[in-house]
């Protein structure tokens, strides 16, 4: 009988630690969502998008062709206001985006990609504007070329850097997508344990995409962490990551491609390897391959020169407007 009571007291004690973390965890997260908005404010405009209506956040500025900026995973206009977003602005007329669930555009009732390009598309339209390139970086690069495929004559060409724009969950530890994926558990993981438990990775692979030529700027890495970790915005970081779009909707339809289109890669990229760049790069008639030697994958960071040449590619190459 004693033996029984001190068991069951040892699954009381395990229950309520339980409670009580998941009750700490609950606050803590609601506590860093807070905060992360009051540390990291917008920084630029909001437009009203779709039935039902959702905010799609932009910085603009600059004069000359449009150029739209479509950040990676889990990024936001900071991806480009904090790397070569102002020397652009020499040059052109520049619009970063939040694509829609991330930085501070709110989440669509549909999250999927092509409901992302839907919603960008119809952002564009209401800011008047016409053929801009687009540039896409890393998972953008998925964005820019499902664009590419569906509204071919809405755009003067595509630059994607380090795009990623094949299946890479064989690099990633693609178990977490699927547990964020899962109904009910992806919920309340986000809600809970994730997010203070998760913060302090994602340095580590921030570190990972400025690597070799450095690691993330304490800046940079406050922004994003502080932008991604929030329950909402951790499962669109999921969902971005689900593979049948691109097997099945974007991949087969490269060879269809017909805009400029310039790939922009590091040969030390260690997200998304020169190989992937070079395979792509095979299947889109017309596309140009630059190979930046010794370069990671933040090559908005390190070699805007590049982009900024890429950029002129695609405009030279994109046919006079009468």
């Amino acid at each position: 009988m004693k033996k029984e009571s001190f068991w069951w007291r040892i699954v009381c004690f395990a229950i309520i630690g339980l409670t009580l973390g998941l009750i700490w965890s609950a606050i803590k997260t609601i506590d860093m969502a807070t905060r992360a908005v009051s540390y990291f404010p917008a920084d630029g405009q909001f437009i009203q998008i779709g039935n039902p209506a959702k905010a799609l956040h932009y910085v603009r500025w600059g004069k000359g062709p449009t150029v739209v900026l479509l950040h990676g995973d889990g990024g936001s206009t900071y991806d480009w206001t904090m790397a070569n977003f102002n020397s652009l602005a020499r040059h052109y007329d520049v619009i970063a985006i939040d694509r829609p669930g991330f930085g501070f555009s709110e989440t669509l009732p549909n999250q999927s990609i092509p409901a992302q390009v839907v919603a960008i598309r119809a952002g564009l339209r209401q800011l008047g504007v016409h053929e801009p390139v687009l540039v896409g970086h890393s998972r953008g690069g998925e964005v820019a070329m499902l664009f590419a495929e569906e509204y071919p004559n809405e755009i003067a060409g595509v630059v994607t850097l380090g795009g990623a724009c094949f299946n890479t969950s064989d690099l990633e530890p693609a178990w977490q997508y699927g547990l964020l994926q899962t109904p009910l558990l992806g919920k309340s993981l986000a809600h809970t344990v994730y997010i203070p438990i998760g913060k302090p990775m994602v340095k580590a692979g921030l570190d990972l995409a400025f690597a070799p030529e450095g690691s993330s700027p304490d800046a940079y890495t406050a922004a994003y962490a502080a932008l991604l970790m929030r329950p909402q915005t951790l499962l669109n970081w999921a969902i971005d990551h689900d593979s049948a779009v691109l097997d099945t909707l974007i991949i087969p339809r490269y060879g269809f491609i017909r805009v400029p289109f310039v790939i922009v890669n590091g040969q030390a990229d260690r997200n998304v390897s020169i190989a992937m760049a070079h395979r792509y790069s095979r299947m889109i008639p017309g596309a140009r391959l630059i190979e930046v030697p010794g370069a990671g994958h933040k090559l908005m960071f390190h070699h805007p020169g590049v982009v900024e040449r890429a950029i002129g590619m695609v405009l030279q190459k994109a046919p006079a407007k009468t």
